[in-house]
């Protein structure tokens, strides 16, 4: 088998989409080479070199480039466990190798290659059956999967990692492809900013999540899911997301004469603004575990649909009186949806209600999906309709791109609400996208079209409905209840359990803390260590663990991001981490008293249940 046909096979099998692509017919892409050469060094090795814009580059040492590879990495640091390393430029693989030579099993290498061309003639004459195999390495060539590498950098990145990344650039791949670089670099801190968000959103929305959870079970048995909500919705038609931007004021008539033409799904802070405006939408969405009533409706007789997560804020669906429809799920969901003969449905959400409405949507098996008022930018110093001024506007602001090509004032939330829709809209092309707006961030993938346009091209009196019927509903009985709350009071002594675990991994770390400097044998520690492994092992065993994780991080978000951090001092290091790791267990005693005592909560109130 020669080179590619290897190498290829390989592709195939460990990188699906990265060898999807490769055979795709009319590939485009940037930083075509004038010429492309494989020339032999004084050693024997095999090496690049490359004519890009007129001019000749040695990518490898004429004399000894496997050595040169390796005193290269010598300069980087990967002691840390679960690093991402990121490296732009892959060339013929010699330099990568001499990073994977140096990298733990825990460790992630995410390789970036800039130039179609010079991946395509390392394939054809270099055997990466090493590379290609390894699955800790993830592969992007520009042009051909580049989606992959944004995709991975933000999912690989998180709250035990985020103050341990490493990037690398392969010798003067920054001097020759400087703009794609630049690229490069931007996608990283983009992520690691998202990443800082989703932390900071940990942090201020764990406990509450919980807290509406078990405040919410209640209305399990009588619910709709988005799976059932699939056997009524008219997909045919196309579905319209109405967020809270300031130029939703500019298209309420076009909304009234939607009705019955479209299906309107609003976000929770618009629905009030929309109702006062004589516009009722089919359903109303809400995911935030925070979002103030009053920015959704103070109204007590709201009936409008609503489609939510199980974690939205309680207030809200204590208040709202029409059919719920959860669109989220965790395994005491899951479970208790079971016991009603019912198939939980769960989508991603973020922290932006619109974007989980699209997604809903798309879920749906909707097939056009028009967006309105997704300004995610200002209009002056106004932030949403109704003409809310938003001090941030004046200076706290960013600038992205706008629909027009200028760049226009926004907020970094918004940037990544923005980001959330291109991924999305990405990695589904079979759902066309019209953004109908006359001003506000530009969504890459959709199609910028005015609302009276969309509406006349693709909502006709002909194809219209006069209501959205869900048919009688099943009630849950009292066995079924009974059967619920049983199945919750299974959870208690699980984790009366995880906290007396806890509470002794607790004495330990105080024993190793109390002897440091005493001469506390190697063998002690490792005891210790080795009994903390057990007692870690059997907590995260436990289904339970997963609600306990992110009360978890966010009481301790700070010593998880220093955890994984090796020292050089041996004895600082197991200090330090047996210090962190009390603080950690302390947390999970109080994560397992706060959900045990919500758990009995939700089970007095199912008791009570109709």
């Amino acid at each position: 088998m020669n080179y590619y046909d290897l190498n290829m096979e390989l592709i195939k099998k460990n990188h699906d989409y990265l060898y999807k692509n490769l055979i795709k017919d009319g590939i485009s892409h940037t930083n075509r080479l004038d010429a492309i050469e494989t020339v032999k060094a004084r050693d024997g090795e095999n090496i690049l070199l490359i004519t890009y814009k007129g001019n000749t580059y040695r990518l490898n040492s004429m004399y000894r480039p496997v050595e040169e590879a390796k005193r290269w990495s010598e300069q980087y640091k990967f002691q840390n466990i679960k690093t991402v390393i990121s490296m732009f430029g892959i060339g013929n693989g010699i330099f990568a190798r001499a990073i994977i030579e140096r990298m733990d099993e825990s460790q992630v290498l995410v390789l970036y290659e800039p130039c179609y061309d010079i991946f395509i003639h390392v394939i054809n004459n270099y055997d990466l059956s090493d590379i290609l195999s390894d699955k800790r390495i993830l592969i992007a060539v520009e042009g051909v999967n580049d989606f992959e590498f944004h995709l991975a950098i933000q999912s690989l990145i998180d709250v035990t990692n985020i103050k341990s990344q490493v990037q690398l650039i392969y010798p003067n791949y920054d001097h020759i492809f400087t703009e794609s670089c630049v690229k490069f670099f931007k996608e990283i801190k983009d992520s690691m900013t998202s990443s800082r968000i989703n932390i900071n959103t940990i942090i201020k929305l764990s406990e509450r999540s919980i807290y509406n959870l078990f405040k919410n079970l209640i209305y399990l048995p009588n619910c709709m899911t988005l799976n059932d909500l699939k056997n009524y919705i008219p997909t045919h038609l196309p579905a319209i997301v109405v967020a809270a931007g300031p130029s939703v004021e500019e298209n309420i008539e076009d909304l009234k004469r939607a009705k019955g033409k479209a299906v309107i799904f609003a976000c929770d802070r618009i629905l009030e603004y929309l109702l006062d405006k004589g516009v009722e939408p089919d359903f109303v969405v809400t995911v935030d575990p925070m979002k103030e009533r009053r920015h959704f409706s103070l109204r007590d007789d709201v009936s409008v649909p609503l489609i939510c997560t199980i974690h939205a804020n309680h207030d809200i669906l204590r208040h709202h009186v029409g059919e719920k429809i959860f669109c989220t799920s965790n395994f005491l969901v899951k479970e208790i949806l079971n016991m009603l003969g019912r198939e939980a449905s769960n989508i991603p959400t973020g922290g932006s209600v619109a974007v989980s409405a699209f997604t809903a949507c798309v879920n749906l098996g909707f097939k056009r999906v028009i967006l309105v008022g997704q300004d995610l930018a200002y209009s002056g110093n106004v932030s949403h309709a109704g003409g809310e001024v938003d001090a941030r506007g004046e200076n706290d602001y960013i600038l992205i791109e706008g629909i027009d090509g200028n760049m226009i004032k926004s907020r970094y939330d918004w940037k990544e609400f923005v980001i959330e829709y291109q991924d999305l809209i990405a990695v589904n092309p079979d759902v066309e996208v019209i953004d109908a707006k006359r001003r506000g961030a530009r969504i890459k993938g959709t199609v910028v079209m005015p609302l009276n346009e969309a509406l006349e091209q693709y909502c006709t009196a002909d194809d219209r409905i006069e209501s959205i019927e869900f048919g009688n509903r099943v009630i849950a009985d009292r066995k079924i209840i009974d059967n619920i709350v049983a199945y919750l009071e299974g959870y208690i002594p699980v984790l009366k359990r995880i906290s007396d675990e806890a509470e002794t991994a607790v004495r330990k770390c105080n024993i190793v803390i109390r002897d440091n400097g005493r001469g506390l044998s190697g063998k002690n520690i490792n005891d210790s260590l080795k009994r903390l492994k057990q007692i870690n092992s059997f907590i995260r065993e436990q289904e339970i663990y997963n609600l306990m994780d992110s009360y978890i991080t966010s009481v301790t978000a700070n010593q998880l991001s220093e955890l994984l951090i090796v020292s050089e001092n041996e004895e600082e290091y197991n200090l330090s981490t047996f210090q962190k790791s009390k603080i950690i267990y302390e947390a999970v005693i109080d994560a397992s008293k706060y959900i045990m005592k919500m758990i009995k909560e939700a089970i007095e109130e199912l008791k009570n249940h109709g």
